[in-house]
């Protein structure tokens, strides 16, 4: 009997232990773990509501896009500006796309974005990249685009030079005014 309440006191103890670092656990998971992606895209339901090959919709592309807001808050600011493999419907197109990381289902972070300049807009990364509305309760207008956080980078000096030199020469032709996504220009005074 006398054994009784310290093996109580023990299994109390543990529980107490337990919980908090389950918890903990829970919120540092997406830090490492592509949570949101495990939760939300479901690969096989996806195939059948889209008639796409399971295969295909799991296949990775390599993708590279910008920082590019409209204006202020603007819901959608990012930009593809290419795939690989290379998709000839958009060559030299800027996509306007959601674009949103496998751990937390957000974009790429304010601090990534660093000082502005036009290096700290553009990155690469390894994605999968589904058709507009495939995923409910994200924009249904526009492609949805979900990187692997552990691949995001950012392209080296010269390559950004190049993309932001022909982008400023128009020789692209920009997607935004071909989809009404949901986006509202503020009056001019």
């Amino acid at each position: 009997m006398a054994g009784t309440p310290s093996k109580l006191s023990a299994k109390l103890a543990t529980i107490f232990v337990l919980i908090p670092l389950c918890a903990i656990a829970w919120y540092a998971a997406p830090l490492v773990l592509p949570m949101w992606l495990w939760q939300n895209v479901k690969f096989e339901e996806l195939s059948r509501t889209l008639a796409i090959p399971e295969a295909t919709l799991r296949q990775q592309v390599k993708v590279t896009f910008r920082h590019a807001p409209r204006g202020d808050n603007d819901p959608l600011p990012w930009q593809l500006i290419a795939t690989e493999p290379a998709r000839e419907e958009e060559d030299h197109l800027l996509v306007r796309a959601l674009i949103i990381s496998d751990r937390s289902g957000q974009p790429v972070s304010a601090l990534n974005l660093g000082s502005g300049n036009f290096r700290d807009r553009y990155f690469t990364a390894m994605a999968w990249r589904f058709p507009a509305g495939a995923i409910p309760g994200l924009n249904a207008k526009r492609p949805v685009v979900v990187f692997d956080g552990y691949t995001l980078e950012k392209p080296d000096t010269s390559k950004c030079m190049f993309w932001e030199s022909e982008l400023r020469e128009a020789t692209w032709t920009n997607d935004d005014d071909e989809v009404e996504d949901g986006w509202v220009a503020p009056e001019k005074p």
